[in-house]
């Protein structure tokens, strides 16, 4: 990945934290969290260390009976294989949490 294509993921997930507030928590539930949880499974570890940045900003505003999954997959991130991955969580933690 060169330095072009992380400023523009990390230009992209801040957008997407910036414009959170401008939705219903039916629409992040339906629409926004699906995309975090695909993003935290996918097989770059680029998707995964996008979606580190977005947990905090859907998990607060879903329901609790969906909370169980967002809370696994970034529990998931935190353990990841990629030091990357992991360099992205650790900040994000307090957020999170």
């Amino acid at each position: 990945m060169t330095l072009e294509e992380t400023v523009v993921q990390d230009e992209a997930v801040e957008s997407l934290r910036n414009r959170e507030q401008q939705h219903w928590p039916a629409h992040l539930q339906g629409y926004l969290v699906p995309l975090v949880l695909k993003l935290a499974n996918g097989d770059w570890f680029t998707s995964r260390t996008s979606a580190c940045g977005l947990f905090s900003v859907t998990y607060p505003r879903v329901s609790n009976q969906a909370k169980e999954e967002p809370r696994q997959a970034f529990k998931g991130l935190s353990d990841d294989d990629t030091p990357m991955v992991r360099q992205s969580a650790a900040p994000k933690l307090g957020e999170f949490a």
